[in-house]
């Protein structure tokens, strides 16, 4: 399955928060919760990343299924990266509807794509240490743990794959 990536605009912000909000919902029901709902409103997102690093993953008929920020540098994650080396990821988060069905995965291959036009040799990505079905995950799909940090009060991994 091949997903593209869209840039969100302002008028799709909220379809975006909305997105995100859902597929935290979920994962908040299942036990496993990720992000509050609170840090994923438009303003919240907007005052954490630039509207420009906002992606949705859609499928070539236009569905919006999942989310997903791409950075050109992220210096709280990642602060001795060499300038231009990778794109770095964060706010995945496919469609509850959608979940389990290899759309994560598309959506990481098409970041990929991005990272490699964009001349860079590096998608990196971070997730807390003890998630550990989310680290295996990554994993799986031939991301490399490249350290552990604490940020904001919290120990993640550091990931990386080549593009």
């Amino acid at each position: 399955m091949t997903l593209l990536l869209r840039v969100v605009t302002a008028d799709a912000l909220q379809r975006f928060s909305a997105l995100l909000r859902a597929s935290a919902e979920a994962l908040e029901r299942r036990g496993t919760p990720l992000w509050t709902a609170a840090s994923l409103t438009e303003e919240r997102l907007l005052a954490s990343y630039p509207l420009s690093a906002l992606r949705f993953a859609v499928l070539p008929e236009g569905e919006e299924v999942a989310t997903l920020v791409l950075l050109d540098h992220d210096e709280e994650f990642w602060p001795d990266a060499r300038p231009h080396e990778a794109l770095y990821l964060h706010k995945l988060a496919v469609r509850p509807e959608r979940q389990g069905r290899g759309y994560g995965e598309a959506a990481l291959d098409a970041a990929s794509r991005e990272a490699r036009a964009r001349g860079r040799a590096l998608l990196r990505l971070d997730t807390a240490a003890d998630r550990a079905n989310l680290r295996a995950f990554y994993e799986r799909l031939g991301f490399e743990p490249r350290g552990e940090r604490d940020v904001q009060g919290l120990r993640v991994v550091l990931y990386e794959r080549r593009v």
